[in-house]
């Protein structure tokens, strides 16, 4: 008993009909030999006296019908479909970057964040930190106008990809960061060209810092919806952009409001001048960027 159990079996296949699925298998192998299909059953690889034939063939005789098939099903229709929008790895990173930015930031300078977004809302506060010193001069703005940056940015590059078919790389994302770096930069010399043209540099230092402000609350409102936008399912994803897209405009409106009252507040700054001012440095970019955009857009076609 003990020698047979350590006998070395030189075989590695199961026994013969050792189950009905092994024996389904070997039914199942097929040998092409002289154009036509063979089947063999045989354990140890030779082929049986009488070849079994095939009995039903496609049309190209090298390939043979297979319990294992499709049952003969037939494409009877296509349509071209368009390939759904990859999630690229740099968006993640790039939105959790700014996501670790903003919890550290807030965890060591928790109450002047909290007088920014005071002074977001009611415009006394904004006159307060002004008296209190230049929030452009504090070092903790800049990480969070760079999270502004970073996240209009991505904002835009949706917007772009959604309603102009702008194609979603890496490169074109990174041009649209350095876009809206730098027109917001040019925005910010303009407005300080026109306050030493119309020599309102006061007015010009308000206006400039409450679209400081603004730019960071932006900011830190536009992190957590673009990544509702980026990363959620396509219905979703439309609703949430044409939401943001909503709150924007209103932020938009309610800063040019606030720039007309700082405006109004300047006894040498004529209504005239100020509406030409609001004009030049708010509605004229926003046209040239309409404009700019369904240049490309048409440019497509």
């Amino acid at each position: 008993m003990y020698s047979d159990s350590l006998t070395y079996n030189h075989s590695l296949l199961p026994p013969e009909k050792s189950s009905l699925f092994k024996t389904l298998i070997q039914v199942q192998d097929e040998v092409f030999i002289g154009g036509k299909t063979y089947f063999h059953g045989n354990a140890k690889d030779k082929f049986i006296g009488t070849p079994i034939v095939q009995k039903s063939f496609v049309n190209d005789k090298a390939y043979c019908t297979s319990i294992f098939g499709n049952k003969n099903l037939t494409l009877k229709s296509w349509s071209a479909q368009p390939l759904p929008i990859k999630h690229f790895d740099w968006i993640f990173f790039t939105l959790l970057f700014c996501l670790l930015s903003m919890v550290l930031i807030n965890f060591t300078n928790r109450k002047r964040v909290a007088a920014l977004v005071k002074s977001f809302m009611v415009p006394h506060f904004t006159n307060q930190l002004i008296r209190d010193g230049s929030i452009q001069k504090e070092f903790f703005t800049y990480p969070m106008l760079l999270i502004y940056f970073i996240s209009m940015g991505l904002f835009a590059f949706r917007f772009l990809i959604h309603f102009f078919n702008f194609e979603p790389s890496m490169l074109n994302g990174f041009k649209i960061l350095g876009v809206v770096f730098m027109f917001y930069m040019a925005k910010y010399v303009f407005s300080v060209i026109l306050g030493s043209i119309f020599k309102t540099k006061k007015e010009t230092f308000e206006y400039t810092t409450n679209t400081f402000i603004f730019s960071i609350v932006t900011g830190i409102f536009l992190v957590p919806m673009v990544f509702l936008i980026y990363y959620f399912n396509a219905s979703l994803s439309s609703l949430f952009l044409y939401i943001t897209l909503l709150i924007m405009m209103l932020i938009s409106v309610y800063r040019s409001f606030r720039g007309f009252l700082i405006g109004l507040n300047s006894e040498r700054y004529h209504l005239y001048y100020l509406f030409l001012y609001l004009c030049t440095v708010e509605v004229l970019p926003l046209l040239i960027s309409v404009k700019l955009l369904m240049m490309y857009y048409l440019s497509r076609f």
